[in-house]
């Protein structure tokens, strides 16, 4: 048998090779994402074709808009209060996905549709989404 120091070397050697190797795993573990921002307040597009689309994010976080149509993609860095105003190309009927991101973690998404005039916009404001 060996000495008592070899035994416990190698079982402190054993260890600490078992933590190197479980800690990269802690990292791959999935980062649940966070909730999707409330639905924005969406303008019909302007004589230029613009849309704007106003909401609140968390505070310090990027809001993010994907036209889906026509692959059009606009975000603006958000102050301590999360409001934006994002502007973007867009026609009658687009589908908008808007989330946000804070650091490298996203959000879910709310899809909204742009709407022909004003009154098409919901209760919480955003399209309606009646097709």
């Amino acid at each position: 048998m060996g000495s008592p120091n070899a035994s416990r070397r190698q079982w402190l050697h054993k260890l600490a090779l078992a933590a190197l190797l479980t800690v990269p795993l802690g990292c791959l573990s999935p980062t649940l994402p966070l909730p999707p921002p409330g639905r924005p307040d969406v303008s019909p597009p302007d004589g230029s074709g613009i849309t704007t689309l106003i909401g609140r994010v968390p505070g310090g976080t990027t809001a993010i808009a994907f036209n889906l149509d026509s692959g059009r993609l606009v975000g603006q860095v958000t102050d301590d209060d999360g409001e934006y105003e994002l502007a973007m190309p867009a026609e009658i009927g687009d589908q908008i996905a808007i989330w946000y991101r804070d650091g490298l973690t996203e959000s879910g998404a709310v899809e909204v549709t742009v709407p022909a005039t004003q009154a098409d916009l919901g209760p919480l404001g955003g399209a309606t989404g009646s097709d």
